[in-house]
């Protein structure tokens, strides 16, 4: 695709859509920011949830202990 084309997407869904260059290169460049953040949200909730499931695991192994 090249400054000035315009590329028509057609769908059974949506119909047909027009996007020009810019849209395209537009939509291009905002992609790596939203998977970027979509990646750190995920690794955030990682880090988090870990030791909650260390403690939780710890628990029961020592109730576990105790009963027996």
């Amino acid at each position: 695709m090249e400054q000035g084309d315009t590329c028509r997407k057609v769908s059974d869904s949506t119909g047909s859509s027009d996007r020009t260059y810019d849209q395209t290169k537009s939509n291009q460049e905002t992609a790596p920011y939203i998977w970027g953040s979509l990646g750190g949200a995920l690794v955030l909730l990682g880090a988090v949830s870990w030791p909650i499931r260390r403690r939780r695991e710890a628990a029961r192994k020592a109730e576990a202990t105790a009963a027996g």
